[in-house]
């Protein structure tokens, strides 16, 4: 793991989770059910594993000159969603 870079581990991200995070790099290596906010530094990446059950992924830039992030995946369903915020 490099500086700036959040790991998610474990069986799954319960749909009671409500996390905020702002890093380089996000990587999500569980399932998730709950809401994951990330706001990324720089031309950063967001990685994830499956999302279900109503997952949101919202994600948004640090600052407006910053290159959008890179976000790649497993699936999404179940009403899940991957989305680019303000």
């Amino acid at each position: 793991m490099s500086a700036g870079e959040v790991v998610f581990g474990g069986e799954k991200l319960g749909g009671g989770a409500r996390i905020a995070v702002t890093a380089k790099a996000v990587d999500i290596r569980c399932r998730m059910a709950g809401g994951v906010h990330v706001t990324v530094t720089g031309a950063g990446r967001i990685t994830h594993k499956d999302l279900e059950a109503g997952a949101k992924l919202i994600y948004r830039k640090a600052l407006p000159s910053d290159a959008d992030a890179t976000v790649t995946g497993g699936e999404v369903r179940g009403g899940a969603s991957v989305s680019k915020g303000e």
